[in-house]
């Protein structure tokens, strides 16, 4: 039975909790249905009901045996269970003593996948490894796309095989974006002569030749291909392959991706080249030989020129950001001044003021529409590269006999992770100010809470002593940025404490209409010389500590776009005392 919507299944660990809440904290897409699959105590799972609750108007339920799974529902696992999905509906056995997380997630993503086609979407939030595959290859081989975090660890295999890689509070609007696409698809009448056609295209242009494989499968990645190069029809994604080369290269590609499965039994992919231009029927067989040097360096010669192009957008994308916003900042500061001038003369200031507000708030309408063109573009340039990476992760599978190539390879690799790195990072600091515009009134203690229990097994293994004294109790403020300030800091206690006693003290006082948050430790502190430094973009203390200088940039880049301040106190040896002065009401 498909459902009339999509239903995402979210795979986590007992350790992944807060990237689960942060996942919902993105207002999910309504129209659809949640199943959670933690691998959590009961104890844990009850908590997590509770935090879904504050983050999400969704309907909350524990997941029982036979129930049909509907929209705007979101579906948790009970502990120590198995589950399956058939007809529409969920089917709950008890758990056996070798179902692992990895095992669960796995097969309850092949039952999707069978039960609901192009309507799955798989979604992992923990460390995967090869128990996974099976289920992430049956959703994108049934129509489906699968989601998963950047890995800690290098799994290769389970990585490449997923759709996207990104950051639980980026997974929402990944989500949204492929339900709509799919929701508006305008599906060819003549969809399997177009497909016939393509096939023929990419077999006389290629070496590839696919007229073995399955073609219900073909279809599904063709589409989903086509959907993401922004084509709605089949016969105009075929108009734009004819005449795009490096298109050919990346459909063949995901062609070759996921399971390798024929319409005929025993069958094997084979690579054809015509003796003869007016004698196709002497094609000869050849070996499935992708190693020759010649034509790796054509390959990587290509991915070098997609690469070049990418990094020239990406600079363009920068340099008009940063020339944008320092306009932006003369130009309010030259509207304050004249606005100040314009207070001795009230008739003037009347007339005046009005033309400032106008100005004013084109210039709000601009910097946001700034702030989205850096994020989207970022978003954007994320595609084509997942293709070059995976198309290298490919050749790499493959193998290269020539030594020099397989370094050239090695190099490229190395530098597209780096790209990645880099691009992930605009995304992230372009998105802070725009959530400023969020304000709501906050519960202080529920966010340090909040913040506490996910840090709770880092607080037990280091014996540290958490006080809280909240003179002030809620506050007018983003509550998504409020968290991460908090979470920031206190982490940030917790790594740079070497002490045998160690100790932190969260505080709120209220001065002259002004609340003030303290979060003081007595850990190794900070050198006066190195005060400036640690809020600068990828600034680091100390390079044997893990963390990646993005943090406390951040944290003073949300306080001071917010009109606060943020003060720090320390010296080494005794501690840092991190004070944060919010904008008065």
């Amino acid at each position: 039975m498909n459902a009339h919507h999509h239903i995402i299944s979210i795979g986590g660990s007992d350790s992944g909790i807060d990237e689960i809440a942060s996942f919902f904290d993105q207002k999910p897409l309504a129209g659809v249905s949640y199943i959670v699959i933690p691998h959590l105590s009961i104890a844990f799972q009850t908590k997590l009901a509770e935090i879904l609750a504050r983050h999400v108007d969704l309907a909350i339920r524990e997941a029982q045996n036979g129930i049909l799974v509907e929209a705007d529902h979101i579906y948790i696992i009970p502990s120590n269970s198995e589950m399956t999905i058939l007809k529409g509906r969920l089917q709950i056995t008890p758990k056996t003593p070798e179902q692992g997380l990895h095992r669960n997630i796995d097969r309850f993503f092949n039952s999707l996948a069978a039960d609901q086609g192009e309507k799955a979407i798989g979604v992992i939030l923990c460390e995967m490894d090869g128990d996974v595959l099976g289920g992430i290859r049956a959703i994108r081989d049934a129509g489906g796309i699968v989601i998963a975090r950047e890995q800690e660890t290098d799994y290769s295999e389970v990585s490449s095989c997923v759709d996207f890689v990104a950051e639980p509070r980026l997974m929402a609007k990944i989500i949204e974006n492929h339900v709509m696409q799919s929701r508006r698809i305008l599906l060819d009448q003549n969809e399997k002569v177009t497909m016939e056609t393509i096939l023929n295209v990419i077999r006389e242009n290629t070496a590839f030749d696919f007229s073995g494989y399955k073609f219900d499968i073909l279809s599904h990645k063709t589409r989903k291909r086509a959907l993401d190069q922004h084509f709605y029809s089949l016969a105009d994604y075929l108009s734009f392959l004819k005449v795009t080369s490096s298109e050919m290269l990346a459909l063949s590609s995901e062609f070759l991706s996921g399971t390798t499965t024929f319409s005929n039994n025993g069958s094997s992919l084979r690579f054809f080249k015509a003796d003869n231009a007016q004698s196709v029927s002497q094609t000869k067989k050849l070996d499935i030989d992708l190693n020759t040097a010649k034509s790796h360096k054509k390959q990587i010669s290509d991915l070098k020129k997609e690469l070049n192009e990418l990094k020239t957008d990406l600079s363009a994308v920068r340099q008009q950001s940063d020339v944008s916003l320092n306009d932006l900042r003369s130009a309010n500061a030259v509207l304050r001044l004249a606005n100040g001038r314009m207070r001795h003369d009230n008739q003037e200031m009347r007339s005046e003021n009005n033309k400032l507000d106008i100005e004013n708030k084109k210039l709000i309408e601009l910097n946001e529409e700034l702030d989205n063109f850096v994020h989207l573009a970022s978003h954007d340039l994320l595609a084509p590269l997942a293709h070059i990476e995976g198309s290298i992760a490919l050749m790499s599978e493959i193998g290269v006999r020539d030594a020099q190539l397989a370094e050239v390879m090695d190099v490229i690799d190395a530098s597209l992770k780096r790209f990645r790195a880099l691009v992930e990072d605009i995304g992230t600091v372009a998105k802070v100010e725009h959530d400023l515009k969020s304000r709501e009134k906050v519960d202080i203690n529920e966010i340090i809470q909040s913040v506490l229990w996910p840090l709770e097994p880092r607080i037990k293994q280091s014996h540290t002593q958490i006080t809280v004294d909240l003179q002030e109790k809620d506050i007018s403020f983003s509550k998504k940025n409020l968290r991460s300030i908090v979470f920031n800091l206190i982490s940030n206690s917790l790594k740079f404490n070497e002490g045998s006693h160690p100790a932190i003290h969260i505080s709120t006082k209220k001065i002259d209409r002004q609340v003030i948050l303290s979060i003081k430790d007595n850990g190794i502190g900070i050198p006066t010389p190195e005060l400036d430094h640690i809020f600068a973009l990828y600034g680091r203390l100390r390079h044997d500590i893990e963390g990646n200088g993005v943090g406390l940039y951040l944290t003073k880049r949300i306080i001071d776009a917010s009109g606060g301040s943020l003060v720090v106190e320390s010296a080494p040896g005794e501690g840092s005392n991190f004070s944060i002065y919010f904008a008065a009401d």
